[in-house]
């Protein structure tokens, strides 16, 4: 929740606001209800509701809007999905109406898999990317699984081999090549993912697999600042790690404990998907720079790095108030001993 100002607002000058989590509940429900607020709808990204009734029309139906623009009812489309919207943008409309369609279906599916005789396979139907409000007015949604072309060359296919992930072999020989590939398999999925929460969370099995300690009793702690150590012990340097801080415990640790996690965006997953693709090839720079095999060598090498008072006193001045569950005991020579690895 670190944020850099406006530079009109600070007089030219580089200045960063840290929110509390106080604030940071308080900003979300000043940005709920403004999305709840038609009068704003400009602001609107997304919008959410409880309405399950969506009656759904065979492709013949007459009051389906006959127009020649990308809403087609060709094969494999088998029906339309009819939802009542009302509001002032119809991008955003055209949105809540694919809101509300999704919900209807996904209740849908889970009632049918109760069903002996239909396979899971079966209940893969999902909404298709157009949508139409009448015959003059139609608009098409890029779809989330969508591709696009990449040409591989020469300079591309150079670029690939002088990564350090690039020197993973085929088949892993030791820990550290293990979780690496393991790490792999997470980021392909994330990837592949059609929806940004899943895709952060995959994200976050990845890191996890690289450098999270799962006897830790604060997990979020520990993995932000040996992601930061890492940085630190391979470039000179790290990113905020209250960004990895922030998205473990509010949002993944939310959603894998079954409650109702924030909303996240693809700018936030892409932006982390580059700290995590960072964090791996820094990971083997600096396994194969301390000749370390095995993962806990590398935990623990990086939690008894000889600059982790430096982070530590760093983090005091610049992120106490995130920190203060690890930062409290002014007494104690290094306050995170409480989350470092065995």
């Amino acid at each position: 929740m670190t944020r850099l100002l406006p530079k009109e607002l600070v007089g030219g000058e580089t200045q960063h606001i840290g929110l509390t989590a106080d604030q940071a509940e308080a900003l979300a429900n000043a940005q709920a209800a403004l999305l709840d607020d038609i009068r704003f709808e400009y602001l609107k990204v997304s919008a959410e509701t409880d309405f399950f009734g969506v009656p759904l029309f065979p492709v013949s139906d007459a009051r389906i809007p006959k127009t020649r623009t990308p809403f087609s009812l060709e094969f494999p489309i088998g029906c339309v999905a009819a939802v009542a919207v009302r509001g002032t943008n119809y991008t955003w409309m055209a949105r809540r109406a694919r809101t509300v369609a999704s919900q209807a279906l996904r209740v849908l599916r889970a009632a049918l898999g109760g069903h002996t005789s239909i396979d899971d396979h079966q209940v893969r139907f999902r909404l298709g990317g157009a949508y139409a409000f009448d015959e003059q007015l139609s608009g098409w949604r890029r779809p989330e699984d969508a591709a696009d072309e990449l040409t591989l060359s020469g300079d591309l296919v150079e670029f690939v081999l002088e990564q350090p992930v690039a020197r993973l072999p085929n088949g892993p020989t030791n820990d550290i090549q293990r979780k690496a590939d393991l790490a792999l398999q997470w980021m392909e999925r994330a990837v592949f993912a059609t929806e940004p929460l899943v895709a952060l969370l995959y994200l976050f099995f990845a890191l996890e697999g690289l450098l999270g300690d799962k006897s830790e009793k604060l997990k979020a702690h520990g993995l932000a600042f040996r992601q930061a150590m890492l940085s630190h012990a391979v470039t000179g340097s790290f990113s905020h790690p209250n960004e990895t801080y922030f998205l473990y415990d509010q949002v993944r640790s939310g959603a894998v404990h079954g409650e109702e996690a924030p909303e996240v965006s693809w700018r936030i997953v892409h932006n982390f998907a580059g700290d995590v693709r960072r964090t791996l090839s820094q990971y083997l720079v600096y396994a194969d720079s301390e000749n370390l095999k095995r993962r806990g060598r590398l935990l623990k090498a990086l939690d008894e790095h000889p600059d982790r008072p430096d982070l530590v006193a760093w983090l005091r001045q610049n992120a106490a108030a995130a920190w203060s569950e690890v930062l409290g005991a002014e007494d104690r020579e290094d306050p995170l001993d409480g989350v470092s690895s065995p």
